[in-house]
């Protein structure tokens, strides 16, 4: 049986009753007409449906106990895990022997339903003196747990691209018979992002540095937790490639429990080029402390925005159409709105040929380039 086929069935048997197994299978050796060579020729795997233990008493279990009483639950996949090549290399051929398996769970999930699936380690007898050795296995994902890439991608996806609570999918996992609290998936999540996604993190941060030109900009947000005072201010800075830069667009955010021109000092340590932001002072400071590696610029809109605050200041409901077109405020409004209507023809044009462009153009935002 192929082994896609064999999930196919497995998937049908959650909702059936599971085959009752005349013997502990998790620790003694199948029987060799339930082990099958796959495509590598070498290492092998057997699928079988095990009978779930029944449900021990809660009181005074802890989340991780829980689940391991509802994974009994599930249907099982057994895969054996072992190279009989590579045990040949390491001990020597015919000197080595199967004496039982040490057993590891994940989780793994299909379409519908979920189901278990069980990978046996070899527990190896070598030499005359029969020396017991277990081959090692670690957890790809986070080691001792029981995740697998599939059922952790699934909660990453849940949680930040669906933006699903944690506990509203623990309540979808109890429905459909795992008993995953949400507790342990918020622990989960804090383990596997940093590890995982660290590398991209980081990736992302040195591909926005390669650019001669960044945008950046922070703002405030209350956080509960971080070891301060419940609702102590922290700030989210953001950093993207300019839309002209060349290379792969980069946007980082990151997080910092304060304003301050440090984090601005760590993450432009060896950067060159421009920084466009807003007018905040440490922006300035930094382009200061470079000495001409950096150079600070202003983003236009929030120059506009302080001509647009200006302009409302005056009891412009009593104005004439022509005392408000004589407003200095006006005046630079629209000179941003035709600069801003000469430059959108040109987006899709290369750095070069907008330069170009912009040089030779007779118009007003042109002249004043």
């Amino acid at each position: 049986m192929k082994k896609i086929d064999a999930i196919a069935d497995l998937a049908e048997s959650r909702f059936k009753e599971p085959v009752d197994e005349s013997r502990n299978e998790e620790n003694d050796a199948d029987s060799p007409n339930k082990v099958k060579n796959t495509a590598s020729g070498n290492k092998r795997s057997g699928l079988s449906v095990i009978k779930g233990k029944k449900k021990r008493n809660r009181k005074g279990e802890t989340h991780e106990s829980r689940l391991k009483s509802s994974m009994d639950e599930m249907p099982h996949l057994i895969t054996y895990d072992f190279d009989s090549e590579e045990l040949d290399r390491k001990y020597g051929k015919w000197n080595w022997r199967i004496r039982g398996y040490k057993i590891h769970k994940v989780i793994k999930k299909i379409n519908s339903p979920y189901y278990v699936e069980v990978i046996k380690t070899p527990v190896i007898s070598v030499g005359l003196e029969h020396r017991l050795k277990t081959e090692r296995y670690e957890n790809p994902i986070i080691p001792k747990t029981h995740l697998s890439s599939s059922s952790m991608a699934e909660i990453l996806y849940n949680k930040y691209c669906l933006s699903i609570p944690c506990y509203r999918m623990a309540s979808y996992y109890k429905a459909h018979g795992l008993d995953i609290s949400r507790q342990l998936i918020i622990g989960w999540i804090n383990k596997c992002v940093p590890n995982l996604l660290g590398p991209v993190y980081d990736a992302l941060k040195d591909e926005g540095r390669k650019a001669d030109c960044n945008q950046v900009d922070e703002t405030y947000f209350r956080v509960n937790k971080d070891g301060r005072k419940p609702g102590s201010k922290s700030f989210m800075w953001v950093h993207a490639t300019g839309e002209l830069t060349g290379g792969h667009p980069s946007i980082v955010f990151c997080f910092e429990k304060t304003r301050g021109t440090d984090h601005l000092r760590d993450y432009y340590r060896e950067f060159s080029g421009y920084i466009i932001s807003d007018a905040y002072i440490s922006y300035d400071v930094l382009a200061e402390e470079s000495k001409g590696r950096i150079s600070s610029a202003k983003c236009m809109m929030h120059c506009r925005r302080n001509f647009a605050i200006a302009f409302f200041v005056y009891a412009n409901e009593s104005m004439s159409d022509d005392q408000l077109a004589d407003l200095e405020e006006t005046k630079a409004l629209l000179l941003i709105r035709d600069i801003y209507q000469a430059e959108e023809p040109l987006r899709k044009l290369t750095p070069d040929e907008r330069l170009q462009n912009t040089l030779t153009e007779k118009t007003e935002a042109s002249c004043l380039i």
